[in-house]
């Protein structure tokens, strides 16, 4: 199962060294801001964390449950991150 999982939970990790990083390690781009593109970048970020998660788990029961199992878990995992950056 751990063998399944590897390229989803790399992709956990690159997402949580993203997120983590300090603000004020970024440059600033002003354009950035204009088009809000900090949500969609992490939207699509999660998003790939889901799809690698449904292929990861594609062989536990039908596809609608893999595929909502993977989306529950890429969404806490986008909330725990949101907490983490708070911290």
């Amino acid at each position: 199962m751990l063998r399944h999982l590897r390229w989803a939970i790399l992709w956990a990790i690159v997402i949580l060294w993203l997120c983590l990083i300090p603000g004020s390690s970024l440059p600033a781009w002003d354009w950035f801001s204009i088009f809000d593109l900090d949500k969609l970048v992490h939207g699509g970020m999660f998003f790939v964390l889901a799809v690698l998660l449904s292929q990861a788990l594609k062989s536990h029961g039908s596809p609608l449950r893999y595929i909502l199992v993977a989306c529950v878990i890429s969404a806490l995992y986008g909330v725990a991150t949101e907490f983490m950056q708070g911290l």
